[in-house]
Order: structure tokens, then C-alpha cells, then sequence
């Protein structure tokens, strides 16, 4: 293999240096093929075999630009094509039958012209001597703007940069919101990043592994932590009974397991008494609980109280069991 590496030259130091041994099989291959290639033309394949010399040169400039790119399935198929192409080529010229060898005319020498420095075919203010891509403008939108090449997709990720929400940074495509091409490390937004989560797409304390706890007293949905019982106060004061404690414990797991989550904590009253007096009262209570949930670990930031008093009825307060459902507190989520 050392040996083979040592004919490299005949391609670009650029190439070799980008893949070293690893792909000097392939670039032995495609060297061979541009030595055939200029064999053939030399004995006239322009002249008797023009297909197939133009399909052999197109083939192998495209297989050396897949392998600059360092796509070597793209490049190994366009060499078997450019293969193909120069075996035929070389065939015809070969042949003196189809090919008559044609005696050179004299020319006077004519210097070729020197290139103009600052031409710009494109017309993207990088000068074609130093464009890669002379005829493709670049698009100037941060991502190897010097090469003079357009990036339609910077991070290679197969969303196009129009449709990409992270164009610098690659969809990590693990089944969740794929389509927008941002990397999801924690897809339920728990704080467990999604390679440590046993349940990335359900949120969890990281004392579960990221994985949901069972609760008895709340439900937790899209809009908000629903309450299967209610909390208890003492009779027209905002002093949580000891028997909603655990309802507020369980709350304040949820909380914990979802740092980004924030929610406006509702009190609401019956109609029974002054309009003025419940409303101070349904705001104590609500404060009354946000100063629980801070007592337990969460932070003050997160949490919102307001007090409705009798406003926001859910029931008719005609009836003993409706105005029991009027008293009530809810978890309203304004943030997931």
C-alpha cells in the first residue's frame, strides 16, 4: 500500500493531503483514468471517438470533485463511468482504420492571453482567481463566504438553508421535530438531556431517569395541572390545611422535572360575601400557595398569582355543590 500511495502526484496535493491512504486506491484509479484520457486525445479520440472522450473527461472531472468533497460513493461511480468511457475511447483512436493519424500544421506560437485579475464572471465580488465556483454566485450568509461558492446547506443536514431554523447546526432527525432542522438534545424539555433520558419525549424529574412520576392528585396537560381534589383552606383564610399538602407536593415535582415550565396560580371564591372581600381573599390564597411551591425549591420567577374572586364561575352558585366547585385553585401553564 505504501507503494501505491507514492503515484499519488499525479493528482492535486489538496486531494491527497484531504484523504491520505485511506483513499489512494481510488485516487490511483482515477489517475489512470486521466492518463487514458489524455493518451486517447493525443492519438486523435477527439476526431474518432468525441463521445466518448467528452463522456470520459466529464465522468472523471466529476468523480475528482466528489472525492475532493470526500463523497467517495458519489466519486467511485462517476470513475467507473469515466473508466468505461476511456477504455472505448482509447479503442478508436487506437485503430488507425477509423482513426488516420493526421499530420500537425504549423502554427505561430500566439501567447494565450493573461487572465484579468479582477474579472468576476458571477459577479459576487470574489475575483474568478480565487472563486472556486466562478460561475455560481456565493450567497453571503456567513458559512465559508470566502470560497466564492454557494452553501445552500451549511450544515449538510439535507434541509435547505431557506427551510432550516439552525442552518449552522445539524437536525439530530430522532423522530422529534425533524422537519425544522434544529438539534433537539432534550426533547421533552425536562432538563435530562435526551442521551441520559430513559422517556426523552415525556418529561421527568432526573431522580426518574427523565421519565415521568406517577401522581395521585394531578393531571398534567398542554394547558395546565389539573387537580383531582381541591385545596383546603381554613374557613375565610388563605391557611392551606395539612390534607393538600401532598397535592402541592405533587405539583411541585412537576415543576422540578420541568425547569422551563412556568404557570399562573388562579384563586377564585364563591359569590357569597362582598365582591372586594372575595377578591382579596381568592389573591391570598393564591399567594398563600406560590409560597408553598417556593418553600419547596421553585423558583418565585416561574410562578404568577392572581386572585379572581367570584368572577370566573365554573358552576351555578344557586347550589351548595356548585359554589364547593367555585372555590377552587388552579395551575394555569403560560410556558411549557
Amino acid at each position: 500500500m505504501a507503494l501505491r500511495c507514492l503515484r499519488l502526484p499525479v493528482l492535486s496535493l489538496a486531494l491527497v493531503s484531504a484523504v491520505g491512504c485511506a483513499g489512494s486506491d481510488l485516487a490511483l484509479r482515477l489517475g489512470d483514468v486521466r492518463q487514458d484520457l489524455a493518451l486517447a486525445r493525443s492519438q486523435g479520440a477527439y476526431r474518432c471517438a468525441p463521445r466518448e472522450l467528452a463522456a470520459g473527461e466529464s465522468s472523471s472531472e466529476f468523480a475528482e470533485r466528489e472525492f475532493d468533497r470526500g463523497e467517495y460513493f458519489a466519486a467511485r461511480d462517476y470513475l467507473v463511468s469515466a473508466q468505461a468511457s476511456a477504455k472505448d475511447a482509447l479503442r478508436l483512436s487506437s485503430d488507425e482504420r477509423l482513426c488516420p493519424k493526421v499530420q500537425p500544421v504549423a502554427r505561430p506560437h500566439r501567447p494565450e492571453p493573461m487572465p484579468d485579475p479582477l474579472a468576476d464572471s458571477d459577479g459576487d465580488g470574489i475575483p474568478d482567481l480565487q472563486d472556486r465556483c466562478p460561475n455560481e454566485p456565493e450567497d453571503k450568509d456567513g458559512f465559508e463566504d470566502d470560497d466564492g461558492c454557494p452553501d445552500p446547506d451549511n450544515d449538510g443536514d439535507g434541509i435547505l438553508d431557506v427551510n432550516d431554523k439552525c442552518p449552522n447546526e445539524p437536525e439530530d432527525f430522532d423522530g422529534f421535530e425533524d422537519e425544522d432542522g434544529c438539534p433537539d438534545p432534550d426533547n421533552d424539555k425536562d432538563g435530562v438531556p435526551d442521551a441520559s433520558d430513559r422517556c426523552p419525549n415525556e418529561p421527568g424529574p432526573a431522580s426518574n431517569d427523565g421519565c415521568p412520576v406517577k401522581f395521585s392528585f394531578i393531571n398534567v396537560t398542554t394547558e395546565k395541572i389539573e387537580l383531582k381534589q381541591s385545596i383546603f383552606f381554613q374557613t375565610a383564610k388563605a391557611v392551606i390545611m395539612s390534607k393538600s399538602f401532598g397535592l402541592l407536593d405533587e405539583v411541585a415535582a412537576v415543576l422540578l422535572g420541568r425547569p422551563t415550565m412556568q404557570v399562573r396560580i388562579e384563586g377564585h371564591t364563591d359569590s357569597r360575601g362582598g365582591h372586594t372581600y372575595n377578591l382579596r381573599l381568592s389573591q391570598s390564597r393564591a399567594d398563600s400557595v406560590k409560597a408553598y411551591l417556593v418553600g419547596k425549591g421553585i423558583s418565585s420567577d416561574r410562578m404568577e398569582s392572581k386572585g379572581y374572586g367570584p368572577d370566573q364561575p365554573i358552576d351555578s352558585n344557586k347550589t351548595a355543590a356548585g359554589r364547593e366547585r367555585n372555590r377552587r385553585v388552579e395551575f394555569m401553564i403560560t410556558q411549557q
